[in-house]
């Protein structure tokens, strides 16, 4: 199907799971092991980090109830020049393709680490991307229902965690004290747990298939701020049964954190098995919103492609199975670079987007950027 001529609108809790599921899962693995500097306040920092996300939000909601139209980027591109709109575009676009490598680079580190130690990422990152493939060309309307059948997993894994509270192996000592170092390294440490909740930029395009664009703003605050309880309660885990000194050293927190915890004892000898097949189906959702989103660009981007979409989707699932070897992972280059670029990424950019959207008058003239 075509995705620029969808008929079907979304319902707000169809938003909701596409917003939780379209960041959850590499957060999750990645706690709190990409701040380097202040882990003792990762649950708190994770909690600041998602504020400036939702302040995006809030924006593109008032932008949406000024112009009536939820499709900010054919705003942006009415209102402004077309180099200005076709740089963006491309530095968005770039950013999203970039986001699909480190997807699938975190996902070969996954499987190669606990899974299939002998098996060449090329195998892995191949059946995997075939799997994705299928899956995006059915078009968005099937990968959100997919979203909404398979959400039961994100629950279990939210509950599990808040099990493990109530266990021997929780020791609340070891979290204290709430704020160890200075506020200026706070909130420098914090820059980077903002990247975690970067994986909801698609959310700019799949809000102009959304039934009331007007009423976005507390659904999808909502669905982030259940991100944000899943991440501190991940974070007080790490540090309350590990301790501050081994959390530094965790390639993957949560998956050891139920490797090391007592309380599946009696009930599945391997937990942490059931907990990575959970984590490779988010990883398969994660990567069809992502996925989906550079379809959605590159659309935007050359329009006569919107005649050639199998080809398209084809093209651009290739062409990130050859990026991914190229780009270095997660744990083999100083990323702070690189998360400096995402946060400008997914909170600067569209936030200067909706700002100047908000100087500009709404159109009047009738049926001109009608929403839909």
């Amino acid at each position: 199907m075509n995705d620029d001529h969808v008929l079907y609108r979304f319902s707000k809790t169809e938003l909701f799971i596409f917003t939780y599921s379209s960041t959850i899962t590499l957060g999750l693995i990645f706690l709190p092991y990409v701040s380097h500097l202040e882990v003792r306040s990762a649950w708190l920092k994770v909690i600041v980090a998602g504020l400036p996300m939702i302040g995006v939000f809030f924006l593109i909601q008032v932008v949406i109830n000024k112009h009536k139209n939820s499709d900010i980027l054919d705003l942006f591109d009415h209102y402004t020049w077309k180099i200005i709109y076709y740089l963006v575009l491309i530095y968005i676009f770039f950013n999203a393709v970039m986001a699909c490598c480190w997807g699938v680079k975190a996902l070969n580190l996954i499987v190669r680490s606990f899974l299939l130690h002998n098996t060449s990422e090329l195998v892995i990152c191949l059946f995997f991307l075939i799997v994705v493939l299928v899956g995006l060309l059915y078009g968005i309307v099937p990968i959100t229902r997919f979203l909404v059948l398979f959400f039961i997993f994100e629950i279990i894994i939210v509950v599990a965690v808040a099990i493990l509270f109530f266990t021997e192996d929780f020791r609340f000592i070891y979290v204290k004290p709430v704020m160890s170092t200075d506020v200026l390294t706070f909130l420098e440490s914090s820059l980077t747990d903002l990247t975690r909740f970067t994986g909801v930029m698609p959310l700019i395009g799949f809000i102009t298939y959304i039934k009331q664009p007007q009423q976005i703003f507390k659904t999808v605050s909502g669905a982030i701020g259940l991100v944000m309880l899943t991440y501190s309660m991940i974070s007080l885990l790490v540090l309350g049964v590990f301790g501050f000194d081994q959390a530094l050293v965790l390639l993957s927190p949560l998956t050891s954190l139920i490797q090391s915890s007592t309380a599946w004892e009696g009930v599945f000898q391997r937990m942490d098995m059931v907990f990575i097949t959970i984590w490779v189906l988010s990883f398969y959702k994660i990567a069809l919103i992502h996925f989906w989103f550079v379809h959605y660009l590159f659309v935007k981007l050359i329009p006569v492609a919107r005649k050639t979409e199998i080809v398209n989707k084809i093209m651009i699932v290739s062409g990130i199975l050859a990026l991914s070897f190229i780009v270095p992972g997660y744990i083999e280059f100083n990323s702070s670079l690189y998360f400096m670029n995402l946060n400008f990424y997914a909170i600067v950019t569209p936030s200067l987007m909706c700002i100047y959207l908000l100087m500009r008058r709404p159109i009047t003239r009738q049926g001109e950027l009608s929403d839909g």
